[in-house]
């Protein structure tokens, strides 16, 4: 089965790693992810970034919680 490409839109977690003085994050940072769906889970999509001919080989790979997603839209390939 050759694997679709899409877009993920999904929240993420706010992190600041130093001392600060700006006001607490109030909602989630939106995210999008562009990429190959490798896994279609229920707790779990998993998106390939770069992908060989074949699929047999990926990188840039990433797996988004199923519960952070907001939307899946495929998109069209043109070759």
């Amino acid at each position: 089965m050759k694997p679709h490409l899409v877009l993920i839109e999904w929240n993420d977690s706010h992190s600041y790693n130093e001392w600060h003085r700006d006001n607490p994050a109030r909602t989630p940072l939106k995210c999008i992810s562009v990429g190959y769906l490798m896994y279609n889970g229920k707790k779990v999509k998993t998106v390939a970034g770069h992908v060989a001919q074949d699929f047999q080989q990926r990188g840039a790979e990433m797996s988004i919680p199923a519960s952070a997603i907001t939307r899946i839209s495929r998109l069209a390939v043109k070759r």
